[in-house]
């Protein structure tokens, strides 16, 4: 005869579905989670395209992101351009069209068909990859109580120029300004006191390839209120150069190439290129963002 420990069984029992209630737990909120994530970015887009978010209907727009399984619906004579994130493919549609946002193509439901484009890449083949959420601003360090005085250039982490000319918004008319540019390991470079919200490198001083540095803005109004800037950046070297060139549209370059290559500058933590480049496809005619042609706030 077989004698069972019935609590045990039990006990067994509870635990088993337990785990199992917890793995399912897991599991739907990992799937919900990877539905959420964008898989997709607009890279062009023309006439009118709406998706459904909850109970709203979105009308998409340029450098809109969708999520994995999100319907798209096109009006006659609209055209939407996708990049895939995972994949650096570009899927096209013209309306009138019902399409759904799949992990790395463009599904039809009705009207007309998307077509797949060749991946973006490089002169050396190598693919042009952007990452989903945009760009990551880069910050300034704030040190004590002063208020922030706000640059407008040399606002990336990354900047081509070896001679950039350092730029900020004028805290209040006829104030005096002490700028101060430092090596990465906190060496004094130069000092200067200027009149202007604006200072230039001295004749023959050309900042190195690949080194960092940090520079300052500091100035105090009349009734003694302090305000103040400071940024690290990096002088891009040449393996960086390299790829700016290599991912540089040329002319014949289709628009959601020219629009992903701005993404990616700015992603690459070149913030100055990329609002001169988002700049020029403005004056080329296209409606950019303007959270993207302003100065830094």
């Amino acid at each position: 005869m077989c004698w069972l420990d019935h609590s045990r069984v039990i006990r067994g029992a509870k635990a088993m579905l337990l785990a199992a209630q917890l793995w399912g737990t897991c599991f739907t909120a990992l799937a919900q989670s990877e539905q959420l994530t964008p898989v997709a970015l607009v890279t062009e887009l023309s006439g009118r395209a709406e998706t459904r978010e909850g109970e709203r209907t979105v009308r998409l727009s340029l450098l809109s992101e969708l999520e994995r399984g999100a319907r798209v619906r096109l009006t006659k004579e609209a055209k939407l351009a996708l990049l895939f994130y995972g994949s650096a493919e570009i899927y096209v549609v013209t309306g009138p069209a019902l399409v759904r946002v799949g992990h790395a193509s463009l599904e039809p439901l009705s009207g007309n068909e998307p077509t797949r484009l060749q991946r973006l890449a490089g002169k050396n083949g190598n693919s042009l990859m952007v990452r989903p959420g945009g760009v990551t601003q880069a910050g300034f360090v704030a040190r004590g109580v002063a208020r922030p005085i706000v640059a407008t250039t040399v606002t990336g982490t990354v900047i081509l120029d070896q001679r950039p000319v350092f730029r900020w918004n004028a805290v209040a008319h006829g104030l005096a300004y002490r700028f101060s540019l430092k090596y990465a390991g906190d060496k004094t470079m130069l000092e200067a006191v200027v009149q202007d919200n604006a200072f230039e490198l001295p004749s023959g001083v050309v900042l190195g390839d690949g080194q960092s540095y940090r520079w300052s803005v500091r100035t105090t109004t009349a009734d003694g209120t302090e305000y103040a800037f400071i940024r690290n950046f990096m002088i891009a070297d040449l393996a960086t150069r390299a790829e700016v060139e290599n991912f540089r549209p040329n002319q014949s370059a289709s628009l959601s190439e020219r629009v992903a290559y701005g993404v990616w500058l700015e992603q690459s933590g070149l913030l100055d290129e990329a609002r001169r480049y988002w700049h020029q496809l403005a004056a080329d005619g296209l409606n950019v963002p303007t959270e993207k042609l302003d100065e830094p706030r």
